[in-house]
């Protein structure tokens, strides 16, 4: 049996208090394997030097993306432009079948799909563009606190931000992430308007 691998940053004393701002009442190791992994993630991006890139550059470059997978997708899927009895349909769909033994389609799919998710999130409703890097991140963390605590994401404002994920973001920025370090309120409100689009 394989040993499952801890989480790879931060202490148990990190992951306790980030557990208990979530609400979750024993530790589990699944959480803090994937939180470790979103937050590695999210540190590479910042070395790497990304901090700093146009929000329209990234766009571009994440819908030129999309648009090559999916074009690799349809030609694996027998879906693409030579879908007839010519022979360049034929060569097509052997060369398909031989790559789909080689190629997983599914993570193809998956692939698509987050690009699909970094649209979504980063396409503006307007106003100065979001920090790519946080707006990724808080994705993530919202997915995984709806997952893990089967409870909706949500931040109140009664002179100042607080509820369950709120405290947890808080929590795992001040614990893990130090360099992305904010004030409440400038927190609280990328929260809201992240959980507004």
């Amino acid at each position: 049996m394989k040993k499952r691998e801890p989480p790879r940053i931060g202490t148990d004393e990190d992951y306790q208090a980030i557990e208990k701002a979530a609400g979750i009442e024993t530790p589990n190791d699944a959480f803090r394997r994937q939180l470790s992994i979103h937050i590695e993630h999210c540190r590479k991006r910042l070395e790497a030097g990304n901090r700093d890139f146009r929000h329209s550059v990234f766009l571009k470059a994440v819908k030129r993306i999309r648009k090559k997978a999916l074009g690799l997708l349809d030609d694996l899927t027998g879906q693409g432009k030579y879908a007839d009895d010519s022979e360049k349909a034929w060569a097509n769909d052997a060369a398909s079948i031989w790559l789909t033994g080689k190629l997983d389609v599914e993570h193809l799919r998956e692939l698509i799909g987050e690009a699909d998710v970094i649209l979504d999130v980063m396409t503006g409703i307007g106003g100065r563009p979001a920090d790519a890097n946080v707006q990724m991140l808080l994705e993530d963390l919202t997915s995984l606190y709806e997952e893990v605590t089967g409870r909706k994401a949500g931040v109140t404002y009664h002179g100042i931000y607080q509820g369950p994920f709120f405290r947890f973001v808080k929590e795992i920025i001040d614990r893990l992430a130090p360099t992305l370090c904010q004030e409440d309120d400038t927190l609280g409100k990328a929260l809201q308007r992240h959980l507004k689009r």
